[in-house]
C-alpha cells in the first residue's frame, strides 16, 4: 500500500508539475505557428515555420510519452479509437524525421506493400507514437553504430 501511494504521488507530481505545464505553452506555440503559416510568407519563411511545427510536434510526442505510463498506472488512460489512413500516418512520421535523418547522412524512404489496407481502426495517436519511436530509435542506433 505504501509503495502504491508513493507511485501515485510520483505520477500526480509528474502530471501536475511537468506534463501539464509543458503542454500548455507548446500548444500555444503550435497554435501561433499555425496562424502564422496562413500569412503571406516567403518560401524560406514557410520552411522555418514548418520546421518549428515539426519541433513542436516532437516535443508533444516526448511530453505525451511521459504521460502515458502515468495515465496507465493511475487508470486514467483513454484510447481514442478512430478510422485512420496508415499510409498518411507513416508519411507524417517519415516527414517529421527526414530532416534529422538527412543531417546524419541517412535517407528515409517509405515503402508500403500494395496489400496493406489503407484504413485501419484503432488509436492513431498511440500507433503514431510507436512508429515515431521506432524511427527515432533506428536513427539513434544507426548514428551510434
Amino acid at each position: 500500500m505504501i509503495k502504491e501511494n508513493a507511485i501515485k504521488g510520483k505520477n500526480d507530481f509528474i502530471l501536475e508539475n511537468v506534463v501539464h505545464p509543458l503542454r500548455t505553452p507548446i500548444n500555444r506555440l503550435m497554435s501561433s505557428l499555425s496562424m502564422i503559416k496562413h500569412m503571406e510568407l516567403t518560401d524560406k519563411q514557410l520552411e522555418y515555420i514548418e520546421e518549428a511545427e515539426l519541433a513542436g510536434e516532437e516535443l508533444l510526442l516526448y511530453v505525451n510519452a511521459l504521460i502515458e505510463p502515468t495515465e496507465l498506472k493511475s487508470n486514467q488512460g483513454i484510447s481514442q479509437i478512430v478510422v485512420f489512413d496508415i499510409r498518411s500516418l507513416a508519411e507524417e512520421c517519415i516527414d517529421f524525421c527526414v530532416k534529422q535523418a538527412e543531417e546524419e547522412g541517412i535517407e528515409l524512404n517509405l515503402l508500403v506493400h500494395s496489400e496493406v489496407p489503407e484504413k485501419y481502426t484503432g488509436d492513431s495517436k498511440k500507433i503514431k507514437q510507436v512508429v515515431m519511436n521506432l524511427i527515432m530509435n533506428i536513427l539513434k542506433l544507426n548514428k551510434n553504430g
